[in-house]
């Protein structure tokens, strides 16, 4: 029942750029990657987008320093003593390398290498290398034109792009169904990588559902307002509900002796309706949450943010003993929009139990300035001068921060301790982990670290990050 696939709101951007916004993620045994539903097989005779590599330079050619951790680099000064060069063909950033700028020139243009030592020449203190590639964007966009051509009359919703450190076109597909896979024949051989869901995590159209396992539809509309939740365990609770919810008309009878009732109101992007397939109960984390769906995993839908308000009724049998909390999907509320978690502070599995006004409502925990902040761990790029949440998790000590922004942060703070500070070692939860605020800032960088009273800075770390537990994120 923990399974399902992440809906999305999306804008029109390129698919590896732009970020997306869950209107309901379901995360269970079995589901991976920013998507939401299972990792797609290796389609055959095309690269997945995720395993195409960049190009690097020879490792002499990276320097300790300087270290760049947000945008601050002289990129546009690079790029135009490059546009000045035989065969220039793109620039990006490299955070595996400190953040330095990579130049891309075409082969049989130049010596690679007479390239690097004329940039190491004019400019000096800047971190910057030279790559040789094998394509050119203006190939690359026009095969990207004749992708999107090919595809789109086909009349089928997909995605392109020019990951430019990679020198591909990237295409989602949606889902990397044969059809889709055996439309890009003519492109085989081709700079092109896939992205998309496997076929058998496709969502089929179809219905609303108007009941499933201990769950009934009371009912459901484009009302409302998107990213809430509500809960109601009397009468006078479910018709003060309804209303906020935006339902109109007769409320459907409900028996409070073996049901609660439950708002999710949703979110979606008008271009990709959504549905609700089922409502799921997570007892181990005392979690309620709608399995919202959108059919045909489409490849972009707009981002528009609209309302789609459902009410239902849950048996009580199958709720969480105890306290539990009601939001949108497994995954926690996003950044801003703390309202969507409803927390019941009472039991309501026994029959006929009832929480008052007071027993429902926010959760304090998320309403707090700080545990407002978004959440962030080793692997991540953040924005500079933002204040963001970093999990230390247990075992791992506060030595080695890890990674954020490319940069592997070490402090001096601690001397050779390698455990938690007792100021932090306090405010660790009972599995040992320990929630910091974190603020990076670039000239100099630095990462400033702070917690029950506590401020650590953080500088960019030699050490070899293959011999630090903890550096590296976790394996998808």
């Amino acid at each position: 029942m923990l399974t399902g696939v992440v809906p999305t709101a999306c804008g029109g951007a390129d698919m590896l750029e732009r970020q997306t916004r869950a209107t309901g993620s379901i995360a269970g045994p079995g589901t991976t990657g920013p998507s939401g539903s299972a990792a797609p097989a290796v389609p055959v005779g095309f690269a997945l987008c995720k395993d195409v590599p960049r190009p690097y330079a020879p490792s002499g050619w990276y320097r300790p320093t300087p270290v760049y951790v947000g945008n601050e680099q002289p990129t546009q000064a690079v790029k135009a003593w490059a546009e000045k060069q035989p065969g220039y063909a793109g620039v990006w950033l490299d955070r595996d390398h400190n953040g330095w700028i990579t130049l891309a020139f075409t082969k049989g243009t130049g010596d690679i290498e007479v390239r690097q030592r004329e940039l190491e020449a004019t400019l000096p203190e800047v971190g910057v290398v030279a790559v040789e590639v094998a394509w050119t964007e203006p190939a690359l966009e026009d095969l990207r034109r004749r992708v999107t051509e090919t595809l789109t009359a086909r009349g089928w919703s997909i995605s392109t792009g020019i990951p430019i450190d990679r020198g591909v076109v990237s295409v989602y597909l949606g889902v990397l169904s044969k059809e889709r896979l055996d439309a890009l024949g003519p492109f085989a051989g081709e700079r092109i990588c896939v992205e998309g869901a496997d076929p058998s995590t496709e969502v089929p159209a179809g219905s609303q559902p108007r009941g499933g396992d201990g769950w009934r539809l009371l009912g459901d509309g484009l009302v409302g307002q998107a990213y809430r939740t509500g809960v109601a365990t009397t009468d006078a609770q479910y018709a003060a509900l309804w209303t906020t919810a935006g339902m109109v008309g007769e409320r459907p009878a409900v028996n409070f002796d073996t049901a609660i009732v439950v708002w999710l109101g949703a979110v979606y992007g008008s271009s990709c309706p959504i549905r609700l397939d089922g409502v799921v109960v997570d007892r181990d984390r005392r979690v309620l949450f709608g399995k919202i769906v959108v059919p045909g995993n489409p490849a972009m839908c707009t981002d528009d943010a609209r309302p789609h308000a459902y009410v239902v009724s849950v048996e009580r049998a199958t709720l969480p003993q105890g306290p539990f909390a009601v939001q949108l999907g497994a995954s926690d509320p996003p950044r801003g929009v703390p309202e969507e978690r409803t927390l019941v502070s009472v039991d309501l599995s026994s029959p006929g139990t009832v929480a008052a006004d007071t027993q429902i409502g926010a959760d304090p925990k998320l309403v707090g300035e700080v545990d407002r902040l978004g959440i962030v761990g080793t692997g991540a790029t953040v924005s500079l001068n933002d204040p963001w949440r970093y999990p230390i998790p247990a075992g791992c000590g506060a030595k080695v921060l890890g990674i954020v922004n490319g940069v592997l942060w070490e402090t001096d703070g601690l001397g050779d301790t390698p455990t938690l500070p007792p100021e932090w070692h306090a405010i660790a939860d009972v599995a040992g982990d320990a929630v910091v605020e974190v603020t990076l800032a670039a000239a100099p960088p630095k990462l400033m670290a702070s917690a029950n009273g506590l401020t650590l800075t953080y500088r960019s770390s030699a050490l070899d990050r293959a011999a630090v537990p903890c550096a590296s994120p976790p394996a998808p």
